[in-house]
């Protein structure tokens, strides 16, 4: 990055707290992300902050919120599908040999406290604690949480979300997906990301070759991109994500 960028990047990025339900990001008129931290989701969607909207520097919403095939798909979450017998992730759990099945335990990730949000050498940080609880009331999880965002350059900006959770519950608890209950080639779950429509049929980039999900999906590999019609995104390491506009195509999805 040029010198001319630093200078720029130091004092660009502005954080808005007036909304008691959500913290906006923001360049000038745009804003980058907004994180719901209060969301009024319903239980069956397993309530949880998410982020939504994010857009590029040049304005390009690249999420998407409660789209009508997964009305629990929220921008980008923290989820997770298969917890012992609980699902953190929303809607129905895969139950092998049945398929998808809706059960009463749609689990839910409360913010406790006030966030804590600074800006500093143009990095702006957000810190909360999260209680998680099983739809039947259990205390599993105290999670500490930390996303930041900054300017990169001309073209791109990054966030990390860095999550450190803590078993508060008696017994050990097992992670998995619904691969892991039986079904193949699904195994979701973690940080995840819901995009729009210039999402599809994006291209996958890796350090040693490119392919399509279907081709690249299983594969660990030291980072991984995905170019879409208006988006460049890279994550070079498990907690940061980078994006950066591109001219692939002039659709604005």
């Amino acid at each position: 990055m040029s010198e001319k960028a630093l200078s720029v990047a130091a004092d660009i990025l502005t954080v808005d707290t007036t909304d008691p339900v959500a913290i906006a990001v923001r360049e000038g008129d745009v804003e980058l992300l907004r994180y719901v931290i209060a969301p009024d989701t319903r239980v069956l969607e397993s309530p949880k902050p998410y982020l939504d909207p994010i857009r590029t520097r040049a304005g390009r919403v690249v999420s998407l919120f409660r789209p009508w095939d997964h009305v629990w798909h929220k921008g980008i979450a923290w989820s997770l599908p298969v917890v012992d017998a609980e699902n953190f992730w929303g809607g129905p759990t895969y139950v092998h040999g049945e398929g998808y099945v809706q059960l009463p335990n749609n689990g839910t990730q409360a913010v406790i406290g006030t966030a804590e949000v600074s800006v500093r050498d143009g990095v702006v940080s957000i810190g909360h604690n999260v209680r998680w609880s099983t739809e039947s009331g259990v205390h599993l999880f105290d999670e500490r949480r930390r996303i930041t965002a900054q300017v990169l350059d001309e073209s791109g900006w990054a966030f990390t979300f860095e999550v450190a959770m803590t078993n508060v519950h008696r017994a050990s608890v097992r992670f998995g997906s619904p691969t892991t209950k039986g079904r193949e080639n699904a195994g979701y779950g973690g940080l995840f990301w819901r995009g729009p429509r210039s999402f599809t049929d994006g291209t996958l980039l890796t350090a040693v070759g490119s392919g399509s999900g279907a081709e690249i999906r299983g594969q660990r590999h030291e980072w991984m991109g995905f170019l879409g019609r208006s988006l460049i995104l890279t994550a070079p390491n498990p907690a940061s994500i980078h994006l950066r506009t591109c001219d692939r195509s002039s659709s604005s999805e």
